[in-house]
């Protein structure tokens, strides 16, 4: 939810693609417990979805988030691969309480 008001996955979408057809080339909106928007430079548009999880505190999920998608590209492994890891390792870090004390060492 956003200002109290349902959050509608199909309007973030849209944005995400309006930003990229702007010139920002791939867009990722992260979208808490529901994942991620996607819009990437080949004019494809879509969603993944984060795994369900017992969420404790969300608290560096978005640092775990972009770091662990940063370090994927460094490594060269691809993009909607790399999103996808992103996600999976955000939603491990809400599963515990604190910032960098969450975050799993492998």
């Amino acid at each position: 939810a956003i200002l109290g008001r349902p959050l509608r996955l199909d309007a973030v979408q849209e944005e995400a693609c309006n930003l990229r057809d702007l010139g920002f080339g791939t867009v990722v909106i992260t979208l808490g417990a529901a994942g991620v928007a996607v819009a990437d430079r080949a004019g494809r548009s879509y969603r993944i979805e984060a795994p369900a999880v017992k969420a404790i505190d969300s608290t560096g999920a978005g640092d775990a988030f972009s770091g662990a998608l940063a370090a994927c590209l460094i490594a060269g492994i691809g993009e909607t691969e790399a999103i996808r890891r992103g996600v999976e390792y955000a939603s491990e870090t809400v599963c515990r309480r604190g910032a960098q004390s969450s975050f799993p060492l492998s």
